[in-house]
């Protein structure tokens, strides 16, 4: 079993396990390493666990089943677990700054009319909100790391909409 230490080095050990690991996780469920009969640790027995997800920047209006299961796994250890999301958070061209249009009528049209040309604030905001809800259980720590698409594709502004990503999770924190 993998123990991390407390404080800066354990913080920047896991960080480093977490950003390596990155390409390899794939999986649509948890994923324990072990043969299947082997039964999972006692929860006595574990000292923090790391929990990584990726791409859960488009979680569905009625309900993600991802982000359901990701609950279900902080409510079991959450004093001891950590929580990575490896990117993409905000589908498909990041967090845009607020508009003066938010919540008016004008903006109700200007997302009926051109779909999901027009990614505005409000959607963004929902799916980030879908992935903090499902952490946001006292003792759990979350990560946000920022992947193609909260960069807005490396376009000429995606520095700004991760910095606008960035402010937005200190407002719900």
């Amino acid at each position: 079993m993998l123990r991390i230490g407390r404080g800066v080095c354990g913080r920047a050990l896991a960080v480093t396990l977490a950003a390596s690991l990155a390409i390899a996780c794939t999986h649509g469920r948890p994923f324990v390493r072990g043969p299947a009969h082997e039964p999972p640790p006692r929860p006595d027995a574990i000292d923090h666990r790391i929990l990584l997800i990726g791409d859960a920047g488009d979680p569905r209006e009625d309900g993600e089943p991802g982000m359901e299961v990701l609950e279900q796994q902080v409510r079991l250890l959450p004093d001891r677990t950590t929580v990575v999301f490896l990117g993409d958070n905000v589908y498909e061209t990041g967090m845009p700054p607020p508009s003066e249009l938010e919540g008016t009528p004008v903006e109700e049209i200007l997302d009926e009319a051109l779909f999901t040309l027009f990614e505005g604030r409000r959607d963004a905001e929902r799916r980030v909100k879908a992935q903090v809800k499902a952490v946001d259980v006292p003792g759990v720590r979350a990560i946000f790391v920022a992947g193609n698409h909260d960069w807005d594709q490396f376009g000429i502004g995606g520095w700004e909409r991760v910095r606008e990503f960035e402010r937005y999770l200190e407002q719900l924190s």
